[in-house]
């Protein structure tokens, strides 16, 4: 199965708290739920049972996770798009126009092979950290 599919979540094993806090979902019993033994939070079991739902706490909204097989991960998950893509955007939209508009200033005529060299020279090491970070993510 892949990464991304959704896994039945079974009440007899034991769970990750996706609270982060390390610590561990146990079945509570005579309930369709999970208790974590480190932050003593309640998790119910959603009729689909691919879902846990947390018990309403001061937070105001109920939050909601399914379990991948190895991590929890949010069903409304923001779009993440990827770093290539910012890097070209910060690239086209920032170094470009400030690479032309400093060869104005500079009064200089407008040399493009030197503008696209500085851009590779400042984006790609950008286009890297936010790929690192991309990938820490997960």
């Amino acid at each position: 199965m892949g990464r991304d599919q959704r896994h039945k979540i079974c009440l007899n094993e034991v769970y990750p708290c996706p609270c982060k806090l390390k610590g561990h979902l146990k079945e509570l019993f005579l309930v369709e739920a999970f208790g974590c033994d480190r932050c003593q939070q309640i998790f119910v079991l959603q009729p689909d049972q691919y879902t846990i739902q947390q018990l309403p706490t001061a937070y105001p909204y109920r939050r909601t996770w399914e379990w991948t097989g190895t991590e929890w991960r949010s069903p409304y998950r923001p779009k993440r798009y990827p770093p290539w893509l910012l890097g070209a955007g910060f690239f086209f939209i920032i170094l470009l126009p400030l690479g032309l508009f400093l060869s104005l200033l500079l009064h200089t005529p407008v040399n493009l092979g030197m503008v696209v060299l500085v851009g590779l020279a400042v984006g790609l090491p950008l286009i890297g950290l936010l790929l690192l970070i991309q990938l820490r993510r997960r």
